[in-house]
């Protein structure tokens, strides 16, 4: 199978099966790195929302063919984003943890990441709001790659030939690959979307839904913690 062409698949659980994802990013012919970090690259140039020095760092692992992280993204992160990332209390990164149809996900995640800054995170937020459309022309004979670059190209300015230049580059691949299984190690993913804050995996009670109020009050604690002096924090 192409590149942007594949069966469409039920991507609505929001658990995952890790052998099985490994197993459709080989069948995409996109190989893993040889060895698996033991912590998550993080390097100074990573692209993030928000204020650099903010005292807390929210960091999502997800995927651009995840329909939970969709939700996430269009319901609540835009809620999450005026209340801590736009104030400056809070700093947000996405990484990528591909999900079925793996092809897909990765090639989407390589455009995004092709465009870089700012115009990254505006191409994903349109990838995430145009989900949908991109599951079923992926399913169709002249597959996704079409719309894909077009709406990379309106939401992030990224050009046709800077786009296509990208995705036929194999280290942009495998640096969302080494990414994935270093942060799959660090953290224990199993599931997307993956919420850290402050280097600590959060998952609500239950384990429900991530939500504005839940996601809300683990921002404020870790807001709390980061701010509040240590000496203060044990005479309580």
């Amino acid at each position: 199978m192409q590149l942007w062409q594949e069966r469409r698949t039920m991507y609505s659980k929001r658990k995952l099966h890790l052998a099985t994802m490994f197993a459709f990013l080989a069948f995409s012919g996109l190989a893993w790195g040889d060895a698996i970090a033991q912590k998550a690259p993080q390097q100074s140039g990573e692209a993030f929302v928000g204020r650099a020095t903010a005292p807390v760092t929210l960091i999502e692992y997800g995927s651009l063919t995840c329909g939970h992280c969709a939700v996430f993204q269009n319901n609540v992160y835009p809620r999450i984003k005026t209340r801590y990332i736009d104030t400056g209390k809070v700093r947000y990164i996405f990484r990528s943890l591909p999900t079925a149809p793996a092809s897909l996900s990765v090639g989407l995640q390589v455009i995004a990441d092709c465009a870089g800054g700012h115009r990254r995170y505006a191409i994903i937020d349109a990838f995430f709001a145009q989900q949908p459309e991109l599951m079923e022309a992926a399913g169709q004979q002249d597959g996704a790659l079409n719309l894909a670059l077009t709406i990379a190209r309106r939401a992030g300015g990224l050009s046709e030939t800077a786009a296509r230049a990208c995705v036929a580059e194999q280290s942009r691949a495998q640096a969302i690959f080494d990414i994935a299984q270093a942060g799959t190690a660090q953290f224990q993913l199993d599931h997307t979307p993956t919420l850290i804050i402050n280097g600590e995996k959060f998952e609500p009670a239950d384990d429900s839904e991530y939500t504005v109020a839940n996601v809300s009050a683990a921002l404020d604690n870790a807001y709390r913690l980061a701010t509040t002096p240590t000496t203060r924090r044990k005479k309580k």
